[in-house]
């Protein structure tokens, strides 16, 4: 987790170099969509582009896939945190 002290500004966060969260996220827990290629950096337009793929995802079965496992990523957190209280 992140914890900025000031504002950072938004188009610098996405445009960082991300990828070990991005493979963590689509390759690890299959809950998001890749951005960019692995040789090239991200630019606005392609986080733009991969944010509505992720939301308006023209493959159903992919997009229903995610939600799935967003709802089975929730129901194991709330257990990991409730059994930590």
């Amino acid at each position: 987790m992140v914890v900025a002290e000031r504002w950072v500004p938004q188009a610098d966060i996405l445009v960082h170099r991300t990828f070990l969260n991005e493979t963590f996220l689509v390759d690890v827990l299959r809950v998001g969509v890749r951005v960019r290629e692995a040789a090239s950096n991200a630019a606005t337009e392609a986080v733009a582009r991969a944010v509505v793929r992720l939301m308006n995802d023209d493959d159903n079965d992919a997009a229903a896939a995610r939600k799935v496992r967003v709802a089975e990523l929730n129901v194991t957190a709330r257990g990991a945190v409730a059994e930590s209280r």
